[in-house]
This record gives structure tokens, C-alpha cells and sequence, in this order.
């Protein structure tokens, strides 16, 4: 005779067990515990946040409606804000007048990174240069961190959006500052030698250099990144610098990025950007365009250039504004005909710098004469703003 087994009885629940063992399991859900279980008891709830980001991962969540699914986009257009693109000044007030929110939130963030600031100085003291990334206007806090890591040392904060940076402008400033001078006092030498005597100056002192946007237009070439790299090779002087382009990375070919040696640090400030509209081209950045060449860019841009490059730049404007000349530009070869004959460039190298220089601010630009299949110099103004713009300089 087999024995046979009964299937185990299942046990029954009273409505008050129910509710107690529903309540504790709401309880495990939302992180709680009752007083018979201590906090790292294995009921607990072991947050993967600190509580300051925790703190302003829920403000953000509960204030801009994350979650809601009701959130609403604006459809305007600029022109259906009243704004006219025409008037950079109305432009860039608009601008300024924007709300910021959250800014105690921002502002609690910004000194999360600030207490990390003997650990980048550690970090500048081993060797490293250090790079800072993430959303958000950066510059406020590479100047903290500059100001808490140099203390009793001298530094120099860059400005990399600034249209009148240069390598050159850059290594000036550096050795003004480690002596204590004003660049105006320092006497004429090449790139080489002032970075020589950067080295020399670094012997008996640290130097700290924080380059903010160091991915701007005005030091975006190869050149001037290979010399920042070398910068940033000199025993005791400690180099910094931030990126916002998505791209920036690219600039950098394998020797460089050695050179460097760089520690990333993430470090999004949430923070508007309207220190570094100010600085950009407003018309060009609402309608989504490439930045447009105008009369007040490429004055500010010929105002930092050399003697030379802006009769070199005249040659090219007074061919362009001979109106016997139906190709509307001038060819590489009639160019420098014309300043070897004035002594602007003695050969076809140095011509070729200057045009680099104005081609990387886009105040020039390369053209196909449709007549004779040519390639010409072309400035892309019309023939009022260049003469104004000549008049200017």
C-alpha cells in the first residue's frame, strides 16, 4: 500500500495581518523602518545619494514638473517674442534679463566641487592639468577654485571666448603676472622666448593658469593648442582650463593630449550662459547659423591684429572695392605681388599666416570667380560697411 502526501495546507490571514504585512512592505518601498529595525538592518533602504543631491534631484523633479505629463513647450518664434534680431542690444538686455531658477539649489552644488578643492590641488601638485566639463556657465567657479588652490602664488584666469585672445596675448599675461608687472612694461619678444622665460620664472615660484573655454573660437587652431599643450609642460606651473563644445576633444591629436595629461572633471553648474552670449554673435545664434562676419567683429578683430596684417587686410578691401574689378576679390598671386611691393611680406608664408588669421575669424573668405574659374580673396561685406570698416582702421 503506498502512502500517499498531502499538499502543504495553506495558512490563512486575518485582514489585520494583511494590512500590517502591506503596510511593511510600503515601508521597505519608500526607504522607512519601525523601531524594531535599525537603520542598516537589511529593511532599511541604503540611499545611492548624498542628501545635498538628493535634495536638489527632488527640488528639480517637483519644480519643473519632470514627471508631470502634462508639460508644456513653447512654440514661439523670436520674432513672435517682439524681439527684433536687427538690434543686438535689445538683443543681449534680453538676455541679461532672464530668470534664473533654482539658484540656491545651483548655488549648494557649486560648493559640493568647491570642497573638493585640495584634491585638484593635489591633483595640479602631482603633474595633471585638469579639465572641467558639464552643463553650465563655468567660469565663476573656475575662478573660485582658482582663488582657494593659488593662494599666496601668482594666477591668471583666461578668458577663451574673448575676441581678442591670442597665444601669444596668453604667454604676455602669464609673465606680467609671475612678475608682477604689466605687460605693457615687458619688453618685444617672440613666443619662444617668453615661454623661456616662463620656464625660468617657474624655477623659483608656482604659476597657476585656468584657460575658461579653452574650446573658443580665437584658440580653436593647431598652433596655439600645441603651444598651450607645451604650457602646460612646465615643471610648477599648473594648468586648468573647461570645454562646453561636445566637439572639443577633437582638437587635440594624440601628442597633445600626452602633453596635457589631463584629469576630467565633471562638473555641471546648471547655470545660464549669458556671460558667454554676451561674447558671441546673438542674430547668428538665435536663427541657428554659423556666426555671420560684420563691421563691429572684424573691427575688433583688426584692432588686436599686427600693422602689417591690416594693410595686408586693406590690400584685400581696396581690390574688392575697385570697381573696374568684376571678380569681387583678389587672387593669391595678385596679393602678394602687391605686398612684396609694399614690404608687407617678404614671402609667401608669412602672406599665408595673415590670411590664416583672418579666415580662422571669419573675416575672409574664399570665392570661385565665375569668369575666369579662378580662386579670390573675398571679405564677406558689402562695399558701405568695408569702407566704414576701413575708416575705422
Amino acid at each position: 500500500m503506498t502512502k500517499t502526501t498531502k499538499p502543504p495546507r495553506k495558512s490563512i490571514r486575518s485582514p489585520a495581518s494583511k494590512l500590517a504585512a502591506n503596510k511593511a512592505k510600503r515601508q521597505r518601498q519608500n526607504g522607512e523602518h519601525n523601531d524594531k529595525d535599525p537603520p542598516g538592518s537589511p529593511t532599511g533602504f541604503v540611499r545611492l545619494f548624498d542628501d545635498q543631491s538628493l535634495e536638489l534631484h527632488n527640488a528639480v523633479a517637483h519644480r519643473s514638473g519632470y514627471f508631470s505629463q502634462k508639460a508644456s513647450v513653447s512654440t514661439k518664434s523670436v520674432s513672435e517674442l517682439g524681439i527684433s534680431l536687427a538690434n543686438e542690444s535689445e538683443l543681449r538686455a534680453s538676455v541679461a534679463r532672464l530668470p534664473e531658477r533654482l539658484q540656491a539649489e545651483k548655488q549648494r552644488l557649486v560648493q559640493r566641487y568647491l570642497s573638493n578643492a585640495k584634491r585638484m590641488a593635489a591633483q595640479w601638485y602631482a603633474g595633471f592639468s585638469l579639465l572641467f566639463y558639464g552643463y553650465g556657465s563655468k567660469y565663476e567657479l573656475l575662478k573660485s577654485i582658482l582663488k582657494e588652490c593659488s593662494v599666496g602664488f601668482p594666477a591668471v584666469l583666461v578668458d577663451g571666448l574673448s575676441t581678442r585672445i591670442t597665444y601669444k596675448s596668453i604667454l604676455m599675461n602669464v609673465l606680467a603676472t609671475a612678475r608682477d608687472c604689466k605687460t605693457v612694461h615687458l619688453p618685444k619678444m617672440s613666443e619662444e622666448e617668453l615661454l623661456a622665460e616662463i620656464k625660468e620664472e617657474a624655477k623659483h615660484q608656482r604659476i597657476f593658469v585656468m584657460v575658461s573655454n579653452i574650446d573658443g573660437p580665437g584658440l580653436r587652431s593647431p598652433n596655439v593648442q600645441r603651444g598651450l599643450s607645451e604650457l602646460s609642460q612646465i615643471e610648477k606651473l599648473h594648468f586648468g582650463a573647461s570645454i562646453d563644445h561636445v566637439n572639443a576633444p577633437l582638437i587635440w591629436d594624440l601628442q597633445m593630449k600626452d602633453r596635457f595629461s589631463w584629469v576630467w572633471h565633471h562638473v555641471p553648474t546648471f547655470k545660464p550662459y549669458v556671460r558667454e552670449v554676451n561674447l558671441s554673435s546673438l542674430p547668428s545664434l538665435f536663427l541657428g547659423r554659423k556666426e555671420a562676419c560684420t563691421q563691429e567683429s572684424a573691427a575688433v578683430v583688426l584692432s588686436s591684429l599686427s600693422n602689417n596684417a591690416r594693410e595686408v587686410f586693406r590690400c584685400i578691401a581696396d581690390a574688392q572695392l575697385d570697381a573696374e574689378n568684376a571678380s569681387g576679390g583678389i587672387t593669391f598671386q595678385t596679393l602678394f605681388n602687391v605686398c612684396k611691393e609694399r614690404f608687407l611680406a617678404s614671402n609667401e608664408n608669412i602672406l599665408k599666416a595673415f590670411l590664416t588669421e583672418f579666415k580662422d575669424h571669419d573675416i575672409l573668405q574664399t570665392k570661385r570667380d565665375g569668369s575666369t574659374t579662378a580662386d579670390v580673396l573675398h571679405i564677406p561685406l558689402d562695399d558701405t560697411s568695408l569702407r566704414t570698416l576701413l575708416s575705422l582702421c
